[in-house]
């Protein structure tokens, strides 16, 4: 049998439009698998509270300006490139990375992604160990320390994981549902990163060490 160009056409419509409906299908089954899986409680991370700090009492802290942007020559901010100060608006943060998570609580996405993705143990150990996991719910009223954050990373969607320095460098990010995989990955590529610029520095006070040594 030879097929007409009009009839080839309707056999690429009818076949994608088959394909279409098939994976429409399977996507509905997997959704109702997932949904029968057992449920693990949210509470395996151990959130960080955010201490609210009064903008008088360190004017440091409050630098909103947000990423990419810069202050002028002039301004008593300019030492920090516009970053956030976190290490003073999460006072408790003595040793780990600051990692922020905004959410809501009523996003599926959410939800799931908080049961399924950072409950298993070993992303839970591994943010517990390294970072120090702060939640900030954008649909409750937030503090104004929330509020400062939330406005320094123009948060538009959720879920959305950032990994900052201690003055609020951006070092690695997730926006939208991540896999437990995906999040072990985001970990592990800021410790990474910071253990880099360790070694960097570490190199470059050598560096200085020894040219000092030499002209003595």
């Amino acid at each position: 049998m030879i097929l007409t160009e009009k009839g080839s056409t309707r056999g690429t419509v009818s076949f994608l439009l088959l394909s279409t409906i098939v994976l429409l299908i399977a996507r509905i089954l997997v959704g109702i698998m997932e949904d029968m899986l057992p449920h693990v409680v949210p509470t395996a991370i151990h959130w960080q509270p955010i201490a609210d700090v009064v903008k008088d009492d360190d004017e440091d802290a409050f630098d909103v300006k947000k990423e990419g942007q810069s202050h002028s020559e002039d301004s008593p901010f300019s030492s920090h490139s516009g970053r956030l100060a976190l290490d003073k608006l999460l006072c408790n943060n003595k040793k780990h990375l600051p990692v922020l998570m905004f959410f809501t609580d009523s996003s599926p996405l959410c939800k799931n992604m908080e049961a399924r993705s950072l409950s298993p143990e070993e992303v839970s150990k591994l943010a517990d160990e390294n970072f120090y996991p702060v939640r900030i719910a954008t649909e409750n009223a937030l503090s104004k320390t929330e509020y400062k954050i939330w406005q320094k990373y123009g948060i538009v969607g959720v879920p959305q994981i950032i990994i900052t320095t201690f003055e609020g460098e951006r070092i690695s990010s997730g926006f939208g549902y991540l896999s437990a995989a995906k999040v072990r990955m985001i970990l592990h590529s800021a410790l990474k990163t910071l253990r880099a610029s360790a070694e960097k520095k570490q190199k470059q006070g050598e560096k200085k060490q020894n040219q000092g040594a030499a002209h003595d």
